[in-house]
């Protein structure tokens, strides 16, 4: 589960890993989707923001999906988003 306040972002990372659990060497791609418009994906790649609308619900879930791919292969793995409330003090 990933956790972001609304208005807020926070980095997320995919690891292409094989059955055995070791990096899968050479080039993959990466593409990012999302399940609503309370979170957008900002970037590409394996490092991408994932940022909270400022009037996302708290508690309001919501879903990233990454599919990994080299040639004819890929893997698809998903994260739940939790929207948390916005500290003011911070």
């Amino acid at each position: 589960m990933i956790t972001v306040q609304a208005g807020r972002e926070r980095r997320v990372q995919a690891i292409a890993a094989d059955s055995d659990g070791r990096r899968v060497p050479g080039d993959v791609t990466f593409s990012w989707s999302r399940d609503n418009d309370a979170v957008a994906i900002v970037g590409v790649g394996m490092r991408p923001l994932v940022r909270a609308h400022p009037e996302a619900r708290p508690g309001l879930p919501s879903t990233i999906t990454v599919v990994a791919a080299q040639a004819a292969a890929h893997a698809e793995a998903a994260a739940t988003v939790a929207h948390a409330e916005r500290n003011l003090a911070g």
